[in-house]
């Protein structure tokens, strides 16, 4: 399956905008898809990477196949947003 990587927000040596094209199979775990990524950009790390399908977020242990990606789809590439919870004892 041949796929279509659109990075939507700038990472240390990618521009925001830049679009590349991956060649996978479609039983691949997104975890897997991303791990494929750092092979390509050795700076990306994949705990802080965030894929999209249209507007649906992948989760890690989605299959490429189970979300209907096809050959030639596009697949957004976002930096992981983290929330950070106040302790308890500082309230």
């Amino acid at each position: 399956m041949h796929l279509n990587v659109l990075f939507q927000d700038e990472f240390e040596t990618i521009a925001k905008g830049t679009k590349i094209s991956v060649d996978t199979e479609g039983n691949e775990t997104v975890e897997n898809f991303k791990v494929l990524l750092s092979l390509v950009y050795r700076d990306l790390d994949v705990d802080h990477l965030k894929l999209f399908y249209g507007t649906r977020s992948l989760r890690d242990s989605d299959r490429l196949h189970e979300v209907k990606l096809k050959d030639g789809d596009t697949v957004k590439v976002m930096k992981k947003k983290y929330t950070y919870q106040c302790f308890p004892f500082l309230r």
